[in-house]
């Protein structure tokens, strides 16, 4: 599934060409829109240690009785990073020991490319780190946020540490902290425009590897950012944008959400579905049959809840890459929790569409299109969107869709989708 945004910013098409289901939302151009004056680049300040703005704090691996041990200092306008990282006995592998700040103000940095550090380190050291944010990506259970490597000078002399954007990755392994997937092998896993504009938190890690860390840094800012009002260009961030300005929602052949089936329960409904993920292919079959009570077809469908969903308020249609292998005519697909006053059983906003057939396609359905007034019984829009714009689909739903289904509805009929 793929989104289509107003924005500009660009990613690999690779992934995207295969002929897997892919949840996708269409862009009306590249990426988000950044603004340029000169066309220089300049940077944003994040944390200055001669002036801090933030409180920092040392945690220590606290894992199956890690031993490590660190400590955080500010002096003389430098913040102090001092530990050492040891096996974690239990383990018999290196913990990790953090410099860290939770909450307070920080900058709008998503029209840079790159987190900058300027520092030094005492000694060598080799499992440095760099994460911020707390996205959590299901399956890892303690790894929040993205997160990258660095390698700080080593002596008297401070220098510049550059990390672009695109080497941060929410993909980690919460044991090792080496990423498991990176930003360039699939781009869900880059930072978003939504995590670069409020990061939320910020930590230097020593991590993963044996040895005394001691690390002086000066200032942390974001650079190559741009901030006048004069033309457009692209930051080099955001797993919320693919090539031809896409978002990808889900792809089959990493699927980041538990998708089930749902068989319609209404009076007696003895409609029958399954759901199945098998070698980068989501298949959906089933038979729609008549309600015996209502003497009307039921539904089935195919659905997913919770987990993370990309915010794609700034994107005009949804698409589906599939096909169906048996012609049928009551495909719908759904999103979304709202609920219309005075309607029992119908939340979320709805479209009908229909499915290519025996050939992998792309079904475009522009965001107009659904509605939240349908009606629960037959999954027929009841008010279009057009008709009155009350039913359209809200920013803040776009923001977390919450839940996607895929409906084969009010149509009796075999489901063949893949």
């Amino acid at each position: 599934f793929k989104q289509q945004q107003n924005t500009t910013e660009s990613y690999s098409t690779g992934m995207m060409m295969k002929y897997s289901a892919h949840l996708a939302l269409l862009l009306v151009t590249a990426g988000p829109l950044v603004v340029l004056g000169s066309g220089d680049s300049s940077s944003i300040m994040i944390e200055d240690f001669g002036s801090p703005t933030h409180s920092w704090r040392a945690k220590n691996d606290p894992v199956m009785g890690g031993k490590s041990t660190g400590s955080v200092s500010i002096d003389n306008g430098v913040g102090i990073f001092d530990g050492e990282v040891v096996d974690v006995p239990f383990l018999r592998a290196p913990g990790f020991i953090t410099m860290e700040t939770n909450g307070g103000s920080y900058p709008d940095v998503s029209s840079c490319s790159s987190l900058k550090l300027t520092l030094r380190a005492s000694e060598e050291y080799s499992g440095y780190r760099v994460s911020f944010g707390n996205v959590h990506v299901p399956g890892g259970r303690f790894a929040f946020g993205y997160k990258a490597n660095f390698s700080p000078p080593v002596g008297d002399e401070y220098g510049e540490v550059v990390i672009p954007f695109t080497d941060f990755s929410a993909k980690w392994d919460d044991a090792t902290g080496d990423q498991i997937v990176t930003c360039q092998e699939n781009p869900k896993y880059c930072p978003t425009v939504k995590s670069l504009q409020n990061l939320k938190t910020m930590a230097i890690w020593g991590e993963g590897v044996a040895g005394k860390v001691h690390l002086e840094i000066q200032s942390i800012s974001a650079d190559g950012c741009f901030s006048d009002e004069d033309t457009t260009a692209e930051p080099s961030v955001g797993h919320e944008q693919e090539s031809a300005g896409e978002i990808t929602i889900e792809s089959f052949d990493d699927a980041q959400h538990d998708w089930g089936c749902l068989n319609d329960p209404v009076m007696g409904g003895k409609s029958t579905g399954t759901v199945s993920v098998v070698s980068g292919l989501a298949s959906f079959d089933g038979e729609v049959v008549d309600v015996p009570f209502l003497q009307a077809p039921g539904f089935i469908t195919m659905v997913t809840r919770g987990g993370i969903f990309p915010d794609v308020s700034s994107c005009s249609a949804l698409k589906v890459v599939l096909m169906a292998t048996e012609e049928y005519h009551g495909y719908r697909i759904s999103f979304g929790t709202v609920r219309v006053p005075n309607s029992h059983h119908a939340t979320g906003y709805k479209a009908n569409f229909e499915a290519p057939l025996r050939t992998f396609d792309n079904v475009v359905i522009p965001f107009s299109d659904f509605s939240s007034k349908w009606d629960d019984l037959t999954g027929d829009q009841i008010v279009t969107c057009q008709e009155d714009n009350t039913y359209c689909p809200d920013d803040q739903t776009l923001k977390d869709m919450q839940t996607i289904s895929i409906w084969g509805e009010g149509v009796a009929g075999s489901v063949k989708l893949k």
